[in-house]
């Protein structure tokens, strides 16, 4: 491999790792309570095999519903916060387009490069938005499991009380 592409490889590694910072500095208020209780639910259900209670299962349940909540909350305030980025970003291009003269491209080319510093804030206002979503999605999904495995807990345990009572009433 090229020794320059090496280069550029690292520099999008390094400046990568800031973008992450300035992301998880953005969501990190949402994100991580829900990634904390998402571990603490996916490590019970190892330890335990997939076989948690009732108790358990309802208490994750109404929690992680909680969590979700917040991270509704989240999704709407960044998504606002991506909205005001992408003003502030076509206010500076507008206004650097509008301030110099020549052809349509020269004028782009100006307007580009001189609100790039609005583009970057908006693309990471933009990813933080994405990031909860996604979380959002995986939540939603981590729910529909857990009241899944609730229901079928709550029909053994209703069939156990049922064969329980048959048993006993055939004696």
């Amino acid at each position: 491999m090229k020794e320059n592409v090496k280069v550029i490889l690292n520099r999008v590694k390094e400046e990568g790792i800031d973008l992450n910072e300035e992301i998880h500095n953005i969501i990190g208020e949402y994100a991580d309570p829900f990634d904390a209780k998402n571990k603490e639910i996916r490590e019970s259900s190892l330890k335990s095999k997939g076989d948690l209670s009732i108790d358990e299962l309802s208490a994750y349940v109404v929690e992680l519903q909680s969590y979700l909540s917040y991270i509704a909350a989240g999704i709407e305030k960044i998504g606002i916060m991506v909205d005001n980025s992408k003003l502030i970003y076509t206010e500076q291009y507008n206004k650097a387009f509008d301030s110099i003269a020549g052809t349509e491209k020269i004028r782009t080319a100006f307007a580009e490069n001189n609100s790039l510093d609005e583009q970057l804030v908006n693309y990471i206002y933009t990813r933080a938005y994405k990031s909860l979503q996604n979380r959002m999605t995986m939540g939603l999904e981590s729910l529909s499991d857990l009241k899944k495995s609730l229901s079928v807990k709550s029909e053994q345990v209703i069939l156990e009380k049922r064969s329980i009572t048959l048993a006993s009433q055939m004696q």
